[in-house]
């Protein structure tokens, strides 16, 4: 949105991002949330505030409090705050493009959202900075390079060659781990959630084994636990 007046700007990405959610497809997309969470919650510290950054079709932020958490959710979808509300949680309008993020917490989980971003590392640092001392912040990133892309890319026919693709940002692991440190940051533990998806019941097995072995061909995303690099 280069050459857009901020408000503008702002207002586009606002509607850009209700209609996604209004149109979020649960029965597609929910699994893999569900998925992503049970592979971060090992590397999460057990109850205290938490802070959901996007709301996504919901399923994240309530199986956080179902676990014990007490979560409050930032979007800039108003959809997505008005769903959160709705559930009873506590819920903030926040663009991470230009505003600040509200409150200090004990976790931040921040899924499927930087590659959304013109700027991730500056959002990674909002996010760092809402973090209580010995806060730990949970980042997932897809892995954009998977064996599916590649062959799509390899036919001409990528499925990110869409004038409203979502995605603003690429990433592999090494794309990951340069962002991090862009922001001061180092992992401290990862995960890979595997390329064939949790419907595929038959095929999770040999799924899981490739994505622990190729995770650069077969990882779908990566869950990072992040700290502050020493100095």
């Amino acid at each position: 949105m280069a050459g857009i007046p901020g408000d503008a700007a702002r207002a586009e990405r606002q509607r850009y991002y209700d209609q996604f959610l209004a149109t979020w497809d649960s029965a597609a997309w929910d699994p893999r949330t569900l998925e992503r969470l049970d592979l971060a919650r090992p590397m999460m510290a057990p109850g205290g505030s938490l802070l959901v950054v996007g709301a996504g079709g919901g399923a994240e932020p309530m199986r956080l409090r179902e676990w014990g958490y007490q979560v409050t959710v930032i979007d800039i979808a108003s959809v997505g705050v008005e769903g959160a509300r709705q559930a009873g949680l506590a819920a903030f309008q926040v663009d991470l493009e230009t505003d600040g993020v509200p409150g200090q917490y004990d976790q931040v989980a921040c899924f499927e959202v930087l590659e959304h971003l013109r700027d991730p590392a500056s959002a990674l640092a909002k996010l760092r900075g809402a973090l209580k001392p010995g806060g730990r912040l949970l980042v997932g990133l897809p892995n954009e390079f998977h064996v599916v892309r590649r062959l799509q890319v390899l036919a001409g026919r990528p499925d990110f060659a869409q004038h409203d693709w979502p995605h603003l940002r690429f990433f592999n692991y090494r794309a990951c781990r340069r962002l991090f440190e862009e922001a001061g940051l180092e992992v401290r533990g990862v995960a890979a959630a595997p390329l064939v998806p949790p419907r595929m019941r038959m095929l999770r097995g040999i799924g899981r084994l490739l994505c622990r072995t190729w995770p650069g061909l077969f990882a779908f995303s990566y869950i990072f636990h992040l700290g502050a690099r020493p100095q």
